[in-house]
Formats: C-alpha cells, structure tokens, sequence
C-alpha cells in the first residue's frame, strides 16, 4: 500500500509522515527530496546534463548544480526537461525501494509527487496546506533557505487541485491527534 504526502515545500509533509510510522510500525516513510539530492550526485547524470548544458552549467570544469538550477528558474521547460532527466534517475531508486517494503505502508512525501508516475498509484493521497508565512519559517528553520531561493521554487511548483486527494489539511496549526487517526483507519480500510 502506499500513502502520497504532497505540498509545498514546508508545509508539514515529513513531519506528518514521521508521525504516521511514529503511531503505525508497519509504516516507512520514504523522502523523495532526499532520492533526488542523491541522484544530483550521480556522476551518470551529471554527465548527462554536461552533454546538454556544456559549458553553461560548469565552473571550473566542474559541473555546478547552481548554475543547472538558475537555468531552469529561469525558463519552464529547461526546467521540465531537467526534472524530466532527474526523475528518470530516481524512478530507479524508489523502484527498488517500493520492492524491497511492499509488505509494509509506504509513505511517500515530495512536493513534486503529483509529477511523477507514483501519484496516481497511491491508495490514500494527502495534500497539506499551510500559509506562505509558516511555511517559509519552516523552510528557512529546516534548510536555513533565502526567500528569493524559496520564491523561485514556489513559482515552478505544482498548482494542486484539492479534488485529486482524499484529505486535504491545513498545517498553519498542529495537527489534531483525531486526524491522524482519520487517516490511520483509512489505512486500515484499504486492507
């Protein structure tokens, strides 16, 4: 069974994860972020993008994922084509992972998730909402991000359609132990 926790960025999403495997040990909370900060590592998929980008994304004669990441905030489909490249690489990675834990309830938490393959094969999704002040605290508090950096991603990320989800819940306060219970039982539903 897998659970898609979606938002945006600091909106709540692995804290509500971590609370869910914290109340349910059968559950295992997977952070795509992390998949894909990996995967920025890859030498295959740096070299991947040297041999579209060339000389544009390097400093040095070293590949410079700031620069590769100005050029998409810059234009949207140098942006889709990037996230394109990126995803193909963590499909991989989260393959293997959804393998190795289809026994369990798998938690799956990324606030691009509605763009990926995964979305519309999770049996329960999550939407979290929280104002821009909150979650922008939140962010800088986690990741100690600029706001411009903040904005910029903000702008490219996913409008979401409230309808495409089986909750939708607002972080702007902590949430209520009778939610996660809600969406604990729903679990149990599916089974």
């Amino acid at each position: 069974m897998m659970i898609g926790i979606t938002g945006m960025g600091g909106s709540g999403k692995s804290t509500l994860a971590r609370k869910l495997c914290e109340l349910n040990n059968k559950c295992v909370h997977y952070e795509l972020d992390e998949v894909r900060q990996e995967v920025l590592k890859l030498n295959e998929l740096r070299q991947t993008f040297i041999s579209i980008y060339s000389d544009r994304i390097l400093t040095d004669g070293i590949f410079d994922k700031k620069k590769l990441f100005e050029i998409g905030f810059s234009n949207s489909d140098e942006l889709d084509l990037i996230n394109e490249v990126i995803i193909k690489y963590m499909y991989l990675i989260i393959d293997t992972f959804i393998n190795k834990n289809k026994e369990k309830i798998i938690l799956l938490d990324w606030f691009l998730l509605d763009k990926t393959k995964y979305f519309n094969i999770c049996n329960k999704k999550i939407l979290l909402i929280a104002n821009k002040e909150n979650r922008y605290s939140r962010i800088k508090l986690h990741d100690g991000m600029a706001i411009n950096k903040i904005e910029k991603i903000e702008a490219i990320t996913s409008n979401y359609s409230n309808s495409a989800f089986d909750f939708v819940v607002s972080t702007d306060k902590p949430i209520s132990k009778e939610l996660i219970n809600r969406i604990l039982g729903s679990m149990e539903d599916l089974k």
